[in-house]
């Protein structure tokens, strides 16, 4: 009888195993950590602002990043096939993508308030409104619906042809991608860039008063 071989080269073993720990690492980094920033939010931190709502929105965010995402990821990865059935593909897809843009989008949003409080100090407010929190609460619950519908209107299409993959066509991915993700990406990039541009200007301004209040003084003096 033929029998058949499989030869694995010990580099590629070595490489899988250290990415393995590697990944096991992240998933306890990310996990604990922010697990910590998230009970010391709720629980520790008496006077609850806006600034720290939306460090819980994107701690919470990793957490399930780190909880849900990164193991299925590993497992996926490390085995080059996807062994847990279809239903657990759908709840990975779902969560990886939710996760991801709403870690983004809390970054973006905190950000933007970074922004204000440096060019607006006197119009930009700290306090915690129902107004906020149902709007976190919308970006949340929208972000899961449309990753929901897009995951379950696909992935029959996908899988098992292409693995447990959010697979269809590249104009859908692309616009999947740029939308929720890249966008607030890139307004991340130019918020920073202006907060530079923000506190340059005010600590030039700063600098010229005080030559010409120097100078005022000397001239007063040679007078």
């Amino acid at each position: 009888s033929d029998t058949l071989f499989v030869y694995s080269d010990p580099g590629t073993i070595f490489v899988d195993n250290l990415l393995l720990v590697i990944r096991i690492i992240l998933i306890l980094v990310t996990t604990i950590l922010n697990s910590i920033i998230i009970i010391i939010i709720l629980f520790v931190i008496k006077k609850k602002t806006y600034t720290n709502i939306l460090f819980l929105s994107m701690a919470s965010a990793d957490f399930t990043i780190g909880l849900f995402c990164i193991p299925f990821m590993t497992i996926n990865l490390y085995l080059k096939w996807w062994p847990l059935g279809y239903h657990m593909c759908l709840f990975w897809i779902i969560n990886d993508y939710s996760g991801c843009v709403l870690s983004i989008i809390s970054l973006f949003l905190l950000t933007l308030q970074r922004f204000r409080q440096i060019v607006l100090p006197t119009r930009t407010s700290e306090s915690l409104t129902k107004i906020k929190i149902l709007i976190l609460i919308l970006i949340w619950l929208l972000c899961y619906l449309l990753w929901s519908t897009c995951a379950i209107l696909i992935m029959p299409i996908a899988y098992p042809l292409y693995g447990c993959l959010l697979t269809y066509t590249l104009a859908y991915n692309l616009l999947s991608i740029i939308v929720p993700a890249i966008c607030p990406a890139i307004g991340i990039i130019l918020i920073n860039l202006l907060i530079i541009i923000s506190i340059r200007l005010k600590k030039s301004k700063f600098s010229n008063k005080k030559n010409f209040k120097s100078s005022q003084i000397r001239n007063r003096r040679v007078e």
